[in-house]
């Protein structure tokens, strides 16, 4: 490939192939509806049959134009006369009716889907290959790159790990899948940083539960703002203030002693442990029921960590404080892996509900799969 590649500017395409890893369980459907065998005895001429299900192709189209297909594609394994086999590779191809740069496909589709297969799986996932061109092109172009690490996989069976996020019947649409992500970064870089970098990385649990409570922090920080409830007729008063002194009318001076003597109280900030119970508070009903019984009352593995903690947000809070400022009365290994399983638990549920898929992880926490603490 790429001999007879057009040069200059002339390299843009409207059209790209990858895989990213993670893409089967993303998939959420089978290439295989069945399998036809007959048994050995029936004579050497037996046949062998595979029935390839026409719902394992999925395809959309955008708001923009671009044509999305997340698809299995099947490939012949074992051409000799001594055996035979089919390979179904997961691959997802989009069309558009612009050309774009390779860096434009990475950035608008394949890292991003590469980040939701971490998400969806919760193991890191990269790029496996890349190509422009594909199908509707008269040239094709293998991509190489840091990020793309030229190792293709065929599907396997997933495993018994929980799978958050999926396509398929009943599951997400990907435009609108890939739409609610980049929402999801404009709005909060700072989670949306952990669920991309801090889950592509092994770490401490130390390190992930100090990359977490931020985490957590400015998602509240996003969606409630960073003063209480409490403020809000000091903010009324304040405003009232400033109209009072902008008025034609009212002198320098006039100003400056009103300024003194009727500006309001510093406004108080939410302490830690308000902001995470308040997002608690935000989990859909289907999630909240689930996440509870862990939680409330507070288990026995937790219930020394702080002395007359009102509620386990308390200790998540106070654990984040004592081990940002170097405390020494810290919790054990045991303790604080379940508060960062718990931490991560409130970060992924408010992730999948914010695109729109919070069953899956609660039929996870049912069937015992996704561990809360």
């Amino acid at each position: 490939m790429g001999r007879t590649l057009p040069r200059g500017d002339e390299l843009n395409t409207q059209a790209v192939e990858f895989q990213v890893g993670g893409l089967t369980e993303l998939a959420g459907v089978s290439p295989l509806h069945g399998l036809e065998i007959d048994l050995p005895q029936q004579g050497p001429a037996s046949d062998y049959r595979i029935v390839w299900d026409p719902e394992s192709r999925q395809s959309w189209t955008t708001a923009d134009g671009d044509e999305i297909s997340v698809e299995f594609v099947p490939h012949t394994i074992d051409t000799t006369l001594y055996g035979f086999g089919i390979a179904p590779y997961p691959v997802v191809r989009v069309h558009g009716p612009r050309p774009r740069t390779v860096l434009e496909w990475l950035i608008s589709y394949a890292q991003p889907l590469m980040q939701l297969t971490t998400l969806v799986t919760s193991q890191p996932q990269r790029i496996r290959w890349l190509e422009l061109g594909g199908r509707r092109n008269p040239w094709t172009a293998q991509v190489f790159a840091e990020n793309v690490v030229q190792d293709p996989y065929t599907a396997t069976m997933p495993s018994t790990a929980p799978v958050v996020l999926r396509l398929g019947p009943g599951g997400a649409v990907l435009p609108d899948l890939l739409q609610q992500w980049l929402e999801l970064e404009q709005d909060c870089g700072t989670l949306f940083e952990y669920l991309t970098a801090g889950m592509q990385e092994t770490m401490s649990t130390r390190t992930r539960y100090l990359f977490l409570l931020p985490a957590l922090e400015a998602l509240h920080s996003a969606r409630h703002g960073d003063e209480t409830a409490a403020n809000a007729p000091n903010q009324a008063r304040l405003q009232l203030l400033q109209r009072i002194v902008a008025a034609d009318d009212v002198t320098e001076e006039n100003a400056a002693v009103l300024t003194a003597r009727l500006t309001p109280p510093t406004a108080r900030g939410y302490q830690l442990h308000e902001r995470l119970r308040e997002l608690a508070g935000d989990l859909d009903p289907v999630l909240a029921q689930r996440i509870r019984p862990s939680i409330d009352p507070i288990p026995p593995l937790l219930q020394r960590i702080v002395t007359g903690a009102r509620d386990v947000w308390d200790i998540v809070g106070t654990t984040r404080n004592r081990l940002a400022h170097g405390n020494s009365n810290v919790p054990s290994a045991e303790q604080l892996l379940a508060l960062a399983r718990l931490a991560h638990t409130l970060v992924v549920a408010l992730t999948v509900q914010h695109l729109g898929q919070p069953d899956l992880l609660a039929d996870a926490i049912d069937d015992g799969s996704w561990l809360v603490l």
